[in-house]
């Protein structure tokens, strides 16, 4: 089990004068380069040395050099000067959207305290990003530390600063005894590619992030599958989607104003990876059966089916008949596929919104969510009794299918004329 804490050193910097130094937190980029806080070094007028310690052996001292610096965002770059030395762990980089409210983590080396050897785990969450730095601010993530004073946060500066998957979104700096932020790797990106560290994208911003393993179980199907992931995968960003669909993204709808939706999604990684892969296995599907989605909220694909004529009321005659599906897709969370798809439809029904050849497709964070086919012709839309009139009964043919039941078709499948008769089957059923 990978453990953080393996990628995170101490450091302590000496002066000429050997009564002068600094300490702080570190943590590696590569298998022998560190990031940390300039101002951790800046303190003293000279270096004489830099050394670190790490989480596993704190009572070894390695030493390191600066390469690089940057008074503008507070960074300084140190490179491990023993050649035989390489780091357990490195962390990955993220140029994140960060929003206010946001759940972060850190993790550094208090100076005065009982965990300068072992370290400290902070709870923070994002108050405020400042766009400008000034004279009084200078970072642009305002964090809110739940530990209050209960740790000294001296030595702590230069730590990394966690989003919920571990990716470091920012370098911590504690400005004085009561103002904690960070500078974030958004902020400092180009610093750092400058100095030829890698900045991964934010998962929002790159399907490929959610890519992997998608289609693992498909055996078959599988190289078709990932022939057209791959090619989604440049041409689509979850971000796009998100600010196409916005409250139509999730059923029952959720959130209207983007950034809440963005903070809910980082702080609740089961149901980002899986509305993420959902799409993607979605998008796929509709590309083996060529269809469009050049306006994501607006995805269709061409179908042929039968229609029976009947002339004179004697002879029937069967006409094959070119139409457009459109397809909606949702992600539901908490309750039972045929739950959700009898409120979708009713809800949609009152508000004449179920319009001509859709078809709604539903996944959600549950496993086998929507496994057993719900029989369209069952659910009961409008029940009436106009004024003199009898009973009157409307029941609406609903395409209503889950993406569970899409994938089973493709992972039953051998061959790509398979997929695309047994996916269009699926489809061509919901709407009929």
């Amino acid at each position: 089990m990978i453990d953080y804490r393996d990628a995170v050193c101490r450091i302590t910097a000496v002066s000429s004068n050997v009564l002068k130094k600094s300490k702080g937190s570190g943590f590696f980029v590569t298998k022998n380069t560190i990031l940390t806080c300039n101002h951790v070094l800046s303190v003293l007028d000279d270096i004489k040395t830099i050394t670190f310690s790490t989480y596993q052996v704190p009572a070894k001292k390695y030493t390191a050099e600066i390469i690089s610096q940057s008074l503008e965002f507070d960074y300084a770059i140190l490179k491990v000067k023993q050649d035989d030395f390489q780091a357990p762990l490195s962390l990955r980089l993220v140029s994140s959207h960060l929003c206010e409210g946001l759940n972060l983590k850190l993790f550094g080396y208090p100076e005065h305290s009982n965990e300068r050897t072992t370290g400290v785990n902070i709870e923070a969450t994002i108050n405020n990003i400042n766009l400008a730095f000034s004279d009084e601010i200078i970072y642009d993530l305002i964090l809110n530390l739940n530990s209050g004073n209960q740790v000294d946060h001296a030595g702590i500066s230069g730590a990394p600063v966690f989003n919920s998957d571990y990716d470091v979104v920012g370098v911590f700096k504690r400005q004085d005894s009561q103002t904690f932020g960070g500078i974030s790797i958004n902020r400092a990106e180009q610093f750092l590619r400058d100095c030829e560290i890698e900045i991964k994208p934010d998962s929002l911003q790159c399907f490929s992030n959610y890519s992997n393993g998608i289609f693992a179980q498909f055996e078959d199907s599988k190289i078709y599958c990932e022939n057209c992931a791959e090619e989604l995968t440049k041409a689509i960003k979850p971000q796009s989607i998100l600010e196409t669909i916005q409250g139509e993204l999730f059923y029952p709808p959720k959130y209207d104003n983007i950034n809440e939706i963005i903070k809910y999604l980082k702080q609740s990684t089961s149901v980002d990876n899986k509305l993420w892969k959902g799409w993607l296995e979605l998008l796929t599907f509709i590309k083996l059966l060529k269809g469009k989605y050049d306006e994501i909220n607006h995805i269709n694909i061409p179908l042929t089916r039968t229609e029976i004529q009947k002339k004179f009321g004697l002879f029937k005659k069967e006409k094959a008949i070119d139409i457009s599906v459109e397809i909606d897709f949702y992600f539901s969370e908490g309750e039972t596929y045929s739950s959700i798809v009898k409120k979708f439809i009713h809800k949609k029904n009152d508000q004449n919104k179920l319009g001509t050849n859709i078809c709604h497709v539903f996944n959600s964070d549950q496993n086998h969510f929507g496994n057993k086919p719900i029989n369209a012709s069952a659910v009961i839309t409008n029940i009436t009794n106009p004024k003199n009139s009898g009973p009157s009964i409307c029941g609406a043919y609903v395409g209503v299918l889950s993406l569970e039941l899409l994938r089973n078709k493709v992972i039953e499948s051998n061959t790509l004329e398979e997929i695309t008769n047994n996916l269009k089957q699926l489809i061509e059923d919901a709407i009929n």
